[in-house]
């Protein structure tokens, strides 16, 4: 059958198809000797990752808190060992996926922390490991009093942000009497109101009250987180009268901290005994 084929073929027409199919046989076998050089070169390098003793790197990459000690690392690291290198701590140990995914983790947690990915589930085990800022303070001595407070009830207070007396830091937002703080952490807030606390308009023998409110506005929803509330007996004569409060309290990353008052007409605006603050505790 083949001579049959190729004997209406011309003889250079053999020729070419022969050199063809020894270049194709020769470049099948180079592919074949580079397949097997591959699967023995990969196997050598599976023996040696198998055979390897331990695996080493600064203890410093595999903290997942700002506040972990020698000791606390020690406990929740009981399979590594530490040496010293150069005034650095070196962790050592066979578990190799276990080095991985504390480093995974502690990658996750630093980009969490900068604000580059949102924050997913719940908060717990969320500590920021970015150094903390002690700038995050803010101060106001001064009622904004350009703002017309009618008797409404449970008035938000605006304060004067431009004042001579007042501190904002860089750090903290400002606007509408709220403070909206940059990260998840333990503050300290506090304010004081000085009011009218007559009761002229009860009749004699009632009693009537004021409050003063620390509130915070996350994503969500509002929350109270102090309360302080005056009661006085109905009298004809004029008195001043002052409510003050102040807490430590966690608030998260964005939360919006304001001071709400009973009855806004009640103020005092002009004094100075009109304060509210918030600073950092840690």
């Amino acid at each position: 059958m083949i001579s049959k084929v190729f004997k209406n073929v011309s003889p250079d027409t053999v020729k070419i198809l022969l050199i063809v199919l020894t270049v194709v046989l020769c470049l099948l076998g180079s592919l074949s000797v580079l397949v097997v050089k591959f699967l023995i070169e990969e196997e050598a390098a599976f023996r040696e990752v198998n055979h390897l003793s331990n695996c080493s790197v600064f203890c410093e990459d595999l903290s997942l808190s700002p506040y972990e000690d020698y000791e606390t690392f020690n406990v929740r690291n009981k399979q590594i060992q530490t040496s010293l290198h150069n005034d650095r701590y070196v962790c050592s140990t066979k578990n190799i996926t276990k080095i991985i995914s504390q480093i995974v983790e502690r990658t996750g947690r630093l980009r969490l922390s900068k604000g580059e990915v949102s924050k997913q589930y719940l908060q717990c085990g969320n500590e920021n490991l970015r150094e903390k800022s002690n700038s995050q303070v803010a101060s106001f001595r001064r009622i904004d009093h350009h703002r017309q407070f009618k008797s409404e009830k449970d008035q938000v207070i605006y304060w004067h942000k431009h004042a001579v007396s007042t501190f904002i830091s860089e750090e903290l937002h400002y606007h509408n009497g709220e403070l909206k703080v940059p990260e998840t952490r333990v503050y300290f807030v506090y304010t004081s109101v000085l009011i009218n606390g007559s009761c002229a308009d009860n009749r004699r023998g009632d009693v009537c009250n004021y409050y003063v409110r620390i509130c915070a506005r996350g994503r969500w929803s509002e929350r109270i987180l102090l309360q302080k509330m005056g009661v006085y007996n109905s009298t004809d004569e004029s008195f001043i009268t002052s409510l003050h409060i102040g807490t430590h309290v966690l608030l998260q990353r964005h939360d919006a901290v304001f001071v709400r008052i009973s009855d806004a007409s009640r103020l005092i605006p002009e004094s100075a005994g009109n304060v509210f603050g918030i600073m950092p505790m840690r």
